[in-house]
């Protein structure tokens, strides 16, 4: 997944059209902010003992970054020049 994150951060990179992902952006930001307001609404319930619980909040985190990063570059209305 870690791996998937980072492709799909270089591809918008490089193919400078995120308007075609407009849809995927932000569905992907939702995505890791509602996981986020899961895991604070069941903090009780979540096994902080494990590596495994740490590993998991570290790649939400990553989702959330990716899809802010998105987000921003969308907003700002880069990538969306035309390409030569």
């Amino acid at each position: 997944m870690v791996n998937w994150n980072r492709r799909f951060r270089n591809s918008l990179d490089r193919e400078r059209d995120y308007a075609r992902v407009k849809a995927g952006v932000f569905s992907y930001l939702a995505f890791g902010l509602l996981e986020l307001v899961a895991l604070a609404r069941f903090t009780s319930d979540f096994n902080w003992a494990g590596l495994n619980a740490w590993m998991y909040v570290g790649f939400v985190f990553s989702i959330v970054l990716v899809g802010l990063y998105s987000a921003v570059r969308l907003w700002a209305g880069l990538g969306t020049q035309e390409r030569i």
